[in-house]
């Protein structure tokens, strides 16, 4: 059978990361999983995305990152830590969490 209204198509395709999600599971070694999608980039400018695989990663706190241009993807010639972000997401969420609770205290006097 035939497929109804097919058309040829151009573009390109890439993989990308769409979500990250932090296991931090108590007594146990935490892991990054990374979620990643397919692009899919036709020259008209649509785009399709779909999911295609999990990266996962087990924290390590003595594991050197080397950081990348986000723009660019090229190597900057620094590097951090798992510590090091490890640290930082803690940081974020107490903060946050922070916020909140002197947000809802305000409220409630």
């Amino acid at each position: 059978m035939a497929n109804y209204k097919e058309t040829a198509v151009s573009g390109s395709s890439y993989s990308r990361c769409c979500e990250i999600k932090i296991i931090n599971p108590l007594n146990a070694t935490p892991v990054v999983a990374f979620v990643e999608q397919q692009a899919t980039v036709l020259l008209d400018g649509k785009v399709y995305t779909e999911r295609s695989d999990t990266l996962t990663s087990e924290y390590d706190p003595a594991k050197l990152i080397p950081m990348r241009d986000p723009a660019t993807g090229n190597l900057t010639g620094a590097s951090t830590s798992f510590a090091d972000v490890y640290n930082i997401l803690y940081s974020v969420y107490i903060a946050e969490a922070e916020a909140r609770d002197a947000a809802i205290a305000a409220q409630s006097s």
